[in-house]
């Protein structure tokens, strides 16, 4: 199954411990003990049976892997003008980022960079949409959250080029 190896992931943090985001990780890890998972007895998942799931012991990525530039264009879209944000194993790449024609105020980037920087409008929003008091995958999911992508658009900006988001696992046989 998961491996739930918390204090593991807090070590990695490297200071992370001390912001206000942590306190709503041990929140939704607290949820998640608590909760049980969706069987196909449950309505929202009666179509949909996550026992396959079960089988493999989940451990987080923590080794940083590098990615070729050329597997990289080989998912772009040809010919298309665009940013592009890309993440390898959940952790932001910015060597294969290229970030085009943002507005001033206009951030794409990195939820960890962000965390980092006390940045207001994550702190306002992180958390607060999905429900990780109810939701088992939600709560896991919260508890775990290290990087991810941060997009923010002020009101009145407009972003012109579309922004194209790339995630790529590479688990060496691991189930990451």
């Amino acid at each position: 199954m998961v491996s739930l190896n918390f204090g593991e992931f807090e070590k990695r943090l490297n200071g992370g411990k001390e912001c206000s985001i942590h306190q709503k990780r041990k929140e939704a890890l607290s949820n998640f003990s608590k909760l049980e998972f969706p069987t196909t007895s449950n309505e929202e998942w009666k179509y949909t049976s996550i026992a396959p799931l079960l089988k493999y012991n989940f451990v987080p990525s923590y080794e940083k892997k590098n990615i070729s530039k050329g597997f990289i264009k080989s998912l772009l879209f040809d010919e298309m003008e665009h940013s592009l944000i890309v993440f390898v194993n959940g952790r932001y790449s910015p060597e294969n980022t290229d970030l085009l024609n943002l507005p001033e105020g206009v951030i794409v980037g990195s939820i960890a960079e962000e965390i980092k920087k006390n940045n207001e409008v994550l702190l306002k929003h992180f958390g607060k949409y999905a429900d990780p008091q109810n939701q088992i995958f939600t709560a896991l999911s919260t508890a775990y959250t290290y990087d991810g992508a941060f997009i923010y658009v002020p009101s009145g900006k407009i972003v012109e080029e579309p922004i194209h988001l790339i995630f790529i696992a590479d688990s060496d046989n691991e189930k990451y």
